[in-house]
C-alpha cells in the first residue's frame, strides 16, 4: 500500500460561485438585527443571511436575486418583531403572576 501523494492535483472548486463585496453587503445586511435584538435578532438575521448567501449563489438573474434575498430579509424583521413580542407578553404574564 504504498502510494505516490505527490501526483495528487487539488484544484480549486469550480462548482462554488464567489460573490462580489456589494453582494455580500446586500445579503448580509440582517445580521444587524443582532445589534439591536440580541441573540433573537442575530438568530433571525443570521438565518436570514445565510439564505440570502444560497439565493445569490444561485444561478438565476440578478433581479431574482435581489427582489428574493429583499423578501427573505423582511420576513426576518417580521419574525423577530413577532418573536420578540411574543417573548415580551410570556415573561410580562410571568412577572404579573
Amino acid at each position: 500500500m504504498d502510494q505516490d501523494f505527490s501526483k495528487l492535483q487539488f484544484k480549486k472548486r469550480d462548482t462554488e460561485k464567489t460573490l462580489k463585496g456589494f453582494d455580500y453587503v446586500w445579503a448580509c445586511w440582517p445580521v444587524s438585527v443582532a445589534f439591536v435584538g440580541g441573540a433573537l435578532g442575530g438568530l433571525c438575521g443570521g438565518t436570514a443571511a445565510a439564505i440570502n448567501v444560497k439565493i445569490f449563489k444561485s444561478s438565476k438573474s440578478n433581479t431574482y436575486k435581489y427582489v428574493t434575498s429583499l423578501l427573505v430579509s423582511l420576513g426576518a424583521l417580521v419574525a423577530y418583531f413577532i418573536l420578540a413580542m411574543l417573548f415580551v407578553a410570556l415573561f410580562h404574564t410571568a412577572k404579573a403572576s
